[in-house]
């Protein structure tokens, strides 16, 4: 073999090297995922980063909602019912035990409304105050774009992984990622001996968090499942900064089909609606007409389910001296005259029980 056939050679050989070690990086990289998804599953595990708090949030409400065995109201959403609605003032007005099952609306709509079918009873009362990108979101959304709530799920809630359909439990375990910076933090708090897997330590990272006075700890919570953290506390710095939600979705309302799914549970367990708009920081822009005919839609959206839906959107609008650190996260003083909204529309489902029904 002359020379160039020689150098060919070596360069084909060098090529199919390079090829195989692209390949074989491309299988860990996709492999990676799934086989961390499985062994978490099958251990006592919890997935790098997983918001941790969010499962002694719902370990907290629902151990007073299991102390209930008459009717009850549950309000049911993301963080602007944990930050924004008052169950304990809910509880003293009416008489009615409250339970806030509000918690992180980046959950996805499907598994909020999962939890609370999971604590509805014949004869209560539910209120909805969701945030308007819950609204919007399909179930690959939910499943595949969410982060947090395939971590949480694969670390804390097995039972709602099993009952997905089986191709959405595929998409749940076996979805892909590439090597990231949770990959290197992960090898260097190993280094370190941290064990960032080991469940047994997460308990003691959430009391330094309420500690320092810090939220998101799910422990920080008065008995009736309200968020303490903000009692007292100015708005952020950069709370006139945040953005406005979108005037116009690019989605349609319920692509998922989840509430619609729930208003059908709902009506065959005779829990009462009641739809709300979500807390929300005033900004000028949502008297524009664009914003007038979304709201309104939302209003049109549960007509057609066959709710009443009698709340305003300037009955949830908050000025910025009420707003804490999130256009949906009021403080204490928000929080307030948000709920006392509430409580009047409230009282009239309560002085006539079909009020909220056609």
């Amino acid at each position: 073999m002359n020379k160039k056939s020689i150098r060919n050679q070596n360069k084909l050989t060098s090529y199919y090297h390079f090829m195989r070690i692209v390949t074989l990086s491309m299988l860990i990289c996709y492999a990676k995922e799934p086989v961390i998804n499985l062994l978490t599953i099958s251990g006592d595990y919890r997935k790098y980063k997983t918001e941790d708090w969010i499962f002694y949030a719902y370990k907290n409400k629902q151990m007073y909602e299991s102390q209930i065995m008459k009717k009850k109201i549950l309000i049911v959403s993301g963080s602007n019912a944990l930050f924004g609605m008052d169950a304990k003032q809910i509880e003293s007005s009416t008489g009615v035990p409250t339970v806030n099952l509000g918690v992180h609306a980046g959950l996805g709509i499907d598994y909020i409304l999962y939890q609370a079918k999971k604590t509805l009873k014949p004869g209560d009362i539910v209120l909805l105050p969701l945030e308007f990108s819950l609204y919007h979101e399909s179930k690959d959304d939910q499943l595949l774009s969410n982060t947090l709530l395939r971590k949480y799920i694969i670390s804390y809630d097995h039972d709602y992984l099993s009952q997905l359909s089986l191709i959405e439990k595929l998409k749940v375990i076996l979805y892909p990622s590439g090597i990231s910076q949770e990959d290197i933090d992960v090898i260097a708090a190993i280094l370190k001996n941290e064990s960032p897997f080991d469940k047994n330590r997460v308990y003691s990272r959430i009391l330094e968090r309420v500690h320092t006075g810090k939220c998101y700890t799910g422990i920080a919570l008065n008995r009736n499942g309200d968020e303490t953290c903000n009692i007292g506390k100015s708005p952020t710095e950069d709370i006139k900064n945040k953005k406005l939600i979108d005037p116009v979705p690019k989605k349609p309302i319920d692509t998922s089909g989840s509430i619609r799914d729930f208003c059908i549970y709902a009506k065959q367990h005779k829990i009462t609606v009641i739809p709300l708009y979500p807390a929300l920081l005033f900004n000028l822009n949502y008297d524009s007409n664009n914003y007038k005919i979304y709201f309104s839609q939302i209003k049109t959206f549960w007509l057609e389910q066959g709710f009443l839906f009698q709340d305003s959107p300037s009955q949830s609008f908050l000025e910025e001296k009420m707003m804490f650190n999130t256009i949906y996260h009021p403080n204490d003083k928000g929080r307030t005259l948000r709920t006392e909204n509430v409580i009047n529309l409230l009282k009239n489902y309560l002085s006539k029980p079909n009020v909220g029904k056609f």
